[in-house]
């Protein structure tokens, strides 16, 4: 039993100096280090900065309707602040960066993909998520992306369903910034 109460005390003089190294230090080293790093910006000796490049953000949407009859129907992609056809300008890319969709549809019409297309083919296709409110059918689409663009590049949008009949209507965003061509 003796040997027992030795190592419970030796434990806990072991666990109590840990504890109070644990509080005592940190407070040290910090005060230590705050002393000894300092960064001045003179004239004389000024601290070095690198220049970021802003980016140039785009966001661009449209509203589509998918008539009784119809698989899909396109939009083109409006850029939202001059509300004109987005075209990729001269020594930029384009980079896609979210789509987003979200609109309703009939209960025998519902909404299956996005499709991001550009005028040389290049497409991107996104599942949408099915849900339904008070019975009514709705469906909804966010997700992170990349895609690039090329200069003189315009883009259109689809929205697929999966039948032909009823109607089916959504609004499709895409979210990117233009780089520099180097």
């Amino acid at each position: 039993m003796s040997s027992a109460k030795r190592f419970l005390a030796i434990s806990l003089t072991f666990m109590f100096a840990l504890f109070m190294f644990s509080i005592c230090a940190p407070r040290t080293v910090q005060a230590i280090a705050a002393a000894l790093v300092q960064v001045v910006n003179t004239p004389s000796n000024p601290v070095p900065v690198q220049p970021v490049p802003a980016k140039q953000a785009v966001r661009m949407s449209c509203h589509v309707e998918v008539p009784s009859g119809a698989y899909f129907e396109d939009c083109t992609a409006i850029d939202n602040v001059s509300s004109n056809t987005f075209v990729v300008p001269t020594g930029k890319r384009f980079v896609a960066d979210f789509v987003g969709a979200n609109g309703s549809s009939t209960p025998t019409q519902g909404a299956l993909e996005v499709w991001v297309v550009t005028n040389n083919l290049e497409y991107l296709s996104f599942a949408v998520t099915p849900l339904s409110i008070s019975g009514s059918p709705i469906f909804t689409l966010s997700e992170r992306t990349t895609f690039y663009a090329d200069p003189g590049t315009s883009i259109t949008m689809y929205l697929q369903t999966n039948s032909s009949s009823g109607g089916t209507y959504g609004n499709i965003i895409l979210e990117g910034h233009l780089e520099d061509i180097q």
